[in-house]
């Protein structure tokens, strides 16, 4: 499994949209969109902010 698929899955879980997603960890929902399709892959710094809007740990988002 993949970064983006990941964190849409977990995005998912939570309820959230990827507005809301992006405006919990700080970032665009452009960028989680291009996450998600696998387009960018983010840097640790976003990671870290996504994992935190999630209440997941890195490791859940990089998981295969």
């Amino acid at each position: 499994m993949s970064v983006g698929k990941n964190v849409r899955k977990y995005r998912e879980e939570s309820g959230l949209n990827q507005t809301e997603l992006a405006s919990k960890a700080g970032i665009t929902q452009i960028m989680i969109s291009h996450i998600e399709t696998g387009r960018k892959i983010p840097s640790v710094a976003v990671l870290a902010d996504i994992a935190k809007a999630l209440n997941c740990t890195m490791d859940d988002l990089v998981a295969d």
